[in-house]
């Protein structure tokens, strides 16, 4: 065994090879208490080593600087360094473009969406990737993603808020998370769910599903505010609204419009404004019988859970509209 402390007695290797069998707080408490030759072989590389990969043996995922660490790094500080990323909650964009992303509907995005939703077919999660280029990639679509400062009052250091985008449209922020059972990361919005791991079948793992605390922490309501402007086709924070050429050189930027929505100054391009505008003389003026309901951009499933119809959107919950 490696780094043995008494490299001329096998008394030392011994005892390295029977402290492995110990929890890890045991080792620290035998270390306070007995000699210093046991001191010395609970505090070697040889027995942290062994707890490492005990540890991590059922981790989905453990930090590249824990999994290879330096040579010259002490075993130990490895061990409890690894634990304490396990909680960290922002992700860099090496770890995200390198994992594979197994996603989901949630169940309130509306029937509409969870009866064609692999997952809830009982099939395996969709899956998506994200690429160091800043474009994503599923088997449905493909589109751009990028870090956000913050959102919906929240806010924490880089990585911690991923935007999804498809073309000129921006969906409903991503909150990253851990699971603390097997270190996994989720990335969750208001209508979806994915995970850095394949997805245990629907009625198998509870605490992963709607009514669990993780999936609870991101909802409509938590959301509010960005599901609002989402359905009413408004930018989302940090949403510039610059188009790019062909070429990938930005053009012009586009004309802007103030306007006051609940008390608050929001700036919206003028042609959604246009949009919008028109859509409220349509339904100012009425329609004739013969046009019914669905000439109307708004119509829904109603009993969708969260007090009202979806509609359009992307899938595996980047963005549904509510109306």
């Amino acid at each position: 065994m490696a780094n043995a402390v008494l490299h001329d007695s096998a008394d030392g290797t011994l005892l390295e090879y029977t402290l492995s069998f110990l929890d890890a707080e045991d080792i620290i408490v035998s270390a306070l208490r007995v000699s210093h030759c046991w001191c010395r072989a609970s505090l070697s590389d040889a027995v942290w080593s062994v707890l490492c990969e005990r540890l991590w043996s059922d981790k989905v995922f453990v930090a590249a600087c824990y999994r290879n660490p330096e040579p010259t790094s002490r075993r130990i500080d490895i061990y409890w360094g690894s634990i304490a990323d396990a909680s960290r909650t922002y992700i860099t964009p090496e770890e995200l473009c390198a994992l594979t992303w197994h996603s989901r509907m949630k169940g309130w995005a509306g029937e509409s969406w969870t009866e064609r939703d692999p997952w809830w077919l009982g099939q395996p999660a969709a899956v998506r990737r994200f690429a160091p280029d800043g474009t994503t990639s599923s088997d449905k679509s493909s589109g751009t993603w990028r870090f956000v400062p913050d959102s919906c009052g929240m806010t924490g250091p880089t990585g911690t808020f991923v935007r999804m985008s498809r073309g000129q449209r921006s969906f409903p922020t991503h909150f990253v998370s851990r699971w603390s059972v097997n270190w996994g990361w989720i990335l969750q919005n208001c209508w979806g769910f994915s995970a850095s791991f394949p997805l245990p079948p629907l009625g198998s793992e509870p605490e992963l599903e709607d009514d669990g605390t993780i999936c609870q922490s991101v909802t409509v309501e938590t959301c509010e505010d960005e599901a609002r402007r989402f359905n009413l086709g408004l930018p989302l924070p940090h949403d510039d609204y610059e188009r790019a050429d062909d070429d990938g050189i930005t053009g012009n930027q586009i004309q802007l419009a103030s306007v006051m929505i609940n008390g608050e100054a929001v700036q919206i391009p003028i042609e959604v404004l246009l949009t919008l505008l028109q859509r409220a003389n349509v339904e100012t003026n009425g329609l004739d019988d013969d046009d019914g309901d669905d000439s109307v951009d708004g119509g829904g499933e109603g009993d969708s859970g969260d007090g009202g119809g979806h509609r359009g959107g992307g899938e595996d919950g980047e963005g549904i509209v509510q109306s």
